[in-house]
């Protein structure tokens, strides 16, 4: 049950809505986007529904209250545009059993604001290091979206698993009616569990052209250069260490290893871009699978997607059609 404090009078209003996720890319963004325009909190979805809390804190020697997380809608209205913004900030992604649910809840609300787009927000895992000339690419519920985007120099990504509701939220869109995109900021590997500045700050750049808005943006390109910077510092820090560790192998001044780098780095950062044991041993057994029952290669497809590894799969998953094409 959505409480409502106020009634506002939006014009066409566009709705962004936002969880914590990857890079910190969408939650980040819509927040200082809030902070840097006068909006005005006009209705909220109590959390113990969704987001029941499943921990405590203690100060002191005391043990707090539970806290429940905060799901928020603000209103702004845009004088440069004929478009008011609506954004919604939850500020914990709800559990798995229920974020169907509160997608409903949502756009249900969404509708009665006569709200006709959505846009939400996520990081693309980049397997590489790269921190300068991010891009950003975009799925859409309709080709039209995508043609839109593309004048904003935003890439259409062919396919994409979007975990959370971060990516939910535009399926339950479309199923309403309500068209909806989803801006893919390219993030770096070793930035999956960090707030990752640069990647939020082209997802603004772009957010805020597309939405005709005028936000004064130097407190976050400042930090972006300073997260970047901090980055740099840390890689090279590494580099240095692994010219040290063996100086034999360096009499001949070779390049230590990317990989070796890319290991050293998540260890420092205290991270992993290593898929699951798991994961490969699922993958597999579907492989196996689909050899005897094709309509397994759907679910398998899924799974690849959702890791990013289908180019690496990809004839293997090719030549399970061959034989039955033959």
């Amino acid at each position: 049950m959505i409480k409502i404090y106020s009634k506002p009078k939006v014009k066409k209003p566009i709705l962004i809505a936002a969880w914590p996720g990857m890079g910190g890319v969408a939650f980040k963004t819509a927040s200082y986007l809030m902070q840097k325009l006068p909006m005005k909190e006009f209705a909220e979805i109590p959390s113990p529904q969704y987001v029941p809390p499943t921990a405590i804190t203690a100060k002191n020697n005391i043990i707090q209250s539970p806290y429940f997380p905060k799901n928020k809608f603000y209103y702004y209205s845009s004088p440069n545009s004929s478009n008011d913004i609506v954004i919604f900030l939850g500020e914990a992604q709800p559990s798995s059993s229920k974020q169907y649910e509160l997608a409903q809840e949502i756009v249900k609300f969404a509708k009665k604001l006569n709200v006709k787009l959505i846009y939400t927000m996520a990081g693309m895992l980049l397997y590489e290091d790269k921190q300068d000339k991010l891009k950003v690419w975009s799925v859409a519920t309709d080709s039209k979206i995508i043609d839109k985007l593309k004048s904003y120099e935003i890439k259409p990504k062919k396919e994409a698993y979007i975990s959370g509701l971060n990516g939910l939220l535009l399926g339950v869109a479309k199923e309403a009616g309500i068209s909806g995109a989803c801006l893919l900021a390219e993030l770096p590997f070793y930035a999956i569990q960090l707030e990752y500045i640069p990647s939020c700050l082209v997802t603004l750049e772009v957010l805020v052209k597309m939405l005709n808005l005028k936000i004064n943006m130097k407190e976050m390109e400042l930090s972006a250069v300073d997260c970047k910077k901090q980055i740099q510092s840390l890689i090279e820090h590494i580099r240095e260490s692994m010219l040290v560790e063996d100086p034999e192998e360096q009499q001949g001044e070779l390049e230590p290893e990317e990989e070796d780098l890319s290991k050293k780095l998540e260890k420092e950062l205290g991270i992993s871009s290593e898929i699951p044991v798991e994961v490969r041993n699922r993958i597999d057994k579907l492989f196996d699978t689909a050899k005897k029952d094709t309509t397994k290669a759907l679910e398998l497809k899924a799974l690849l997607d959702k890791w990013e590894l289908f180019k690496y799969y990809e004839d293997r998953f090719l030549d399970l059609f061959k034989k039955e094409n033959q």
